[in-house]
């Protein structure tokens, strides 16, 4: 009777953290306009799912799959998109939940739901169309799975979950293959160390799931490996050195991509999360212990020395963090001492989550461009006849594709070239859209040259700025990525003369 009562009050605490955590991800999820790579990800399954386009667009096919049958089913609604990834998200801290509840214990995974639950890094993937938020649910069901088959029966049921879950984690982002690895050594040091057949075929397993990945999607791998080595220049977090990239990536897991370096939370929150985490780290020597660290760990120390590393990139290790500190958490005696460093993690996570709310101290600026309302500007101001011109088709262009989808005559510059000969044009006025990558798009001077030429026949009559680059976190910071008194956007209005 007293274990029943036990159950059903842990059952209606999590389920409180479930609704307030669901509440968090559901609140306006469209607060923000799509950005580039969220565009990006839409028109790489319009129409039909083609793997091997995908290839060609450095993408691994598992999220684009799960995208284009949403987008066949729901539409490409802005709202129904974003509530994909709000989905997932959902799905994500019930596992945590069931994740960390059978491998350690009840009251740690009452603590590690409530973490993920206000986890400002899996609150803006739980929003974005793109593929994070899958790599975060994949990894905690293959984590799960694997624990199950090395350290409890071996059943089919756990045997299938695991081969499919981590196919699929391997064939949603090509740092999977970091998760796949630290699963191959995890299993390999067992095995040598018990001879147990559990382990001999988790391993078998795993090379299952490698000889399926990669022979079938080599060039995907390629190209998407390539692609993100070649942008590397283009990546703020990649002119870090890995001495300061890996600290730097500890630091989003802890707290998000919306909270800056002298934000006056950062240092008592990394005091509270460090030294927990560090107490875990030599405190245990018990196996569950080893289990997380090796899946946060290992794939952290690899990534960090690799130069396109990107912290979301690593977001398949954030239950691994979160399990780590909820063990450190629930382990505390005194619920006085619990409940006040519980309670100072969660304020510090939830002055993360308002800064994401309100546009403050992003990380990335990309995400905070108002695509929405310069595409109402166009359409409220637009004639028959106009013709939109934007310059980068990554960015600019596919953006307003999505927002402008009726009868709007739009080029681009990177493959259009409709601009480079003004005097031909016969369009009376001409929307000229550009973004701030566009000095890293074109040569240089090249967006300047195309102003000067359309001077020569047209008039601007209209000039709307939006996002000065020095309103950006990224320009506090020592990088140097753009010009001082640049904008993220720039709308003018060209009219001709006579």
């Amino acid at each position: 009777m007293f274990s029943a009562i036990k159950a059903n009050r842990i059952f209606m605490i999590f389920l409180f953290i479930l609704l307030l955590g669901s509440f968090i991800r559901i609140y306006d999820p469209i607060f923000r306009s799509l950005w580039g790579d969220e565009a990006h990800s839409i028109y790489s399954v319009s129409g039909h799912f083609d793997i091997k386009a995908l290839a060609i667009e450095s993408h691994l096919p598992a999220y684009f799959a799960i995208l284009f049958l949403w987008i066949k089913v729901f539409g490409p609604t802005e709202y129904g998109l974003r509530m994909l990834s709000v989905i997932i998200g959902i799905f994500s801290m019930i596992a945590m939940y069931l994740f960390v509840k059978d491998t350690i214990s009840d009251r740690a995974a009452l603590v590690c739901a409530g973490l993920l639950a206000f986890s400002p890094l899996a609150i803006m993937h739980s929003h974005e169309i793109r593929l994070y938020g899958l790599m975060l649910l994949l990894s905690i069901l293959s984590a799960w799975s694997l624990f199950r088959l090395l350290y409890k029966q071996v059943t089919i049921k756990a045997s299938i979950v695991f081969i499919l879950c981590t196919l699929l984690l391997g064939l949603t982002q090509i740092y999977s293959a970091l998760m796949i690895f630290s699963q191959f050594v995890l299993c390999a040091i067992i095995y040598l160390r018990k001879k147990d057949a559990n382990s001999r075929l988790a391993l078998g397993f795993l090379l299952i799931v490698s000889i399926l990945i990669f022979p079938l999607y080599f060039k995907i791998i390629i190209h998407a490996a390539m692609a993100v080595i070649s942008g590397t220049p283009d990546m703020a977090f990649s002119t870090f050195p890995p001495t300061l990239k890996l600290p730097l990536i500890f630091f989003v897991l802890a707290l998000g991509e919306t909270v800056a370096p002298w934000n006056i939370i950062v240092i008592p929150s990394l005091i509270i999360i460090g030294s927990l985490l560090i107490f875990q780290f030599i405190g245990s020597k018990d196996e569950k212990n080893v289990y997380m660290m090796i899946f946060l760990v290992m794939p952290i120390v690899i990534a960090s020395i690799l130069p396109s590393t990107m912290p979301k990139y690593l977001i398949f290790t954030l239950p691994f963090y979160i399990a780590l500190l909820g063990i450190s958490l629930s382990r505390i005696k005194n619920p006085v001492i619990f409940y006040i460093l519980f309670g100072l993690i969660l304020l510090f996570q939830s002055i993360s989550i308002a800064n994401y709310f309100t546009f403050n101290e992003y990380h990335n600026s990309n995400q905070i461009e108002p695509w929405r309302e310069v595409s109402q500007i166009i359409e409220k101001e637009h004639l028959k006849g106009d013709l939109i011109a934007a310059t980068n088709r990554h960015i600019t262009y596919n953006i307003l594709k999505y927002y402008l989808p009726g009868d709007y005559e739009m080029v681009s510059l990177v493959n259009g070239h409709a601009l480079l000969k003004p005097s031909e044009l016969i369009a009376k006025r001409i929307w000229l859209i550009t973004n701030i990558v566009d000095e890293r798009v074109f040569p240089k001077g090249y967006i300047e040259s195309i102003k000067l030429s359309l001077g020569n026949n047209y008039r601007l009559k209209m000039i709307r700025k939006f996002v000065p680059y020095e309103s950006t976190l990224v320009s506090k910071l020592p990088i140097n990525r753009h010009k001082k008194g640049s904008y993220r956007i720039t709308v003018s209005l060209y009219e001709k003369i006579g």
